[in-house]
This record gives C-alpha cells, sequence and structure tokens, in this order.
C-alpha cells in the first residue's frame, strides 16, 4: 500500500506516462475543449471575451506538452476563436480593421504566454 504514496508513482507521473507519444491530441484536445467551454459560457454570458478560454488552454498545453506544441495551440486557439465567434461567424473575412487588430494582438498574447511558461 505505502508503494503508491512513493514519488515515482504520482498519478501526474502516471498521466505524463500515459500521454507519451500523444502529445499533438493532447493540444488538440485542449483547444477543442476550450471552444466548447467558450460556446457553453457565451450562452450564459454573451459579452464574454473572446480568447479568454484559449489562454488557459495554450498555457496548459505549453506546460505539459511543450513549446512547440504550446505554438501550435496559441495558433489553434486564434483561429478557432476568429473562425467561431468573431463576425461573420464561421468565416475568416471580411474583417473589419479594430477586429484584425483584435487578433493580432491575442496571437501575441499567446505566444507571450508560451515565452514565458517555458522560462519556468
Amino acid at each position: 500500500m505505502d508503494t503508491f504514496l512513493r514519488p515515482e508513482f504520482s498519478i501526474f507521473k502516471q498521466v505524463v506516462l500515459a500521454l507519451r507519444g500523444k502529445k499533438y491530441l493532447v493540444a488538440i484536445l485542449a483547444i477543442a475543449l476550450a471552444t466548447v467551454l467558450r460556446f457553453g459560457i457565451g450562452l450564459l454570458w454573451p459579452d464574454l471575451p473572446i480568447f479568454g478560454l484559449y489562454y488557459l488552454a495554450t498555457l496548459f498545453v505549453t506546460v505539459t506538452c511543450g513549446v512547440l506544441l504550446g505554438l501550435m495551440a496559441a495558433a489553434l486557439g486564434t483561429a478557432a476563436g476568429w473562425w467561431f465567434f468573431i463576425p461573420p461567424s464561421y468565416a475568416f473575412f471580411p474583417i473589419p480593421d479594430d477586429t484584425a487588430a483584435n487578433i493580432v494582438l491575442s496571437l501575441l498574447i499567446s505566444v507571450a504566454i508560451v515565452v514565458i511558461a517555458a522560462r519556468e
């Protein structure tokens, strides 16, 4: 019974071992989960910031899977937020200048999150 209390049997280590080789799947699922949550929460609070949940997903992916997949999550999160939640929905263009600036700023914030998380 006490063998499960040793550090080599920690739950985090077991999860990391289970996800070995499946990191791309983790990144895609994290962004998909953020999208589903954003749809659900958006029904309750329509004025919710678009990219907030994607920042959390990007941070999670960076910490658990590394920098390259964190950058991939940043790009996927920005693209998903743009496609699903920025009018006109389900289209990338046409886009007003202020909205384009918002999308670029979101991508820069996501990249900054990856860089800062990678330093830790």
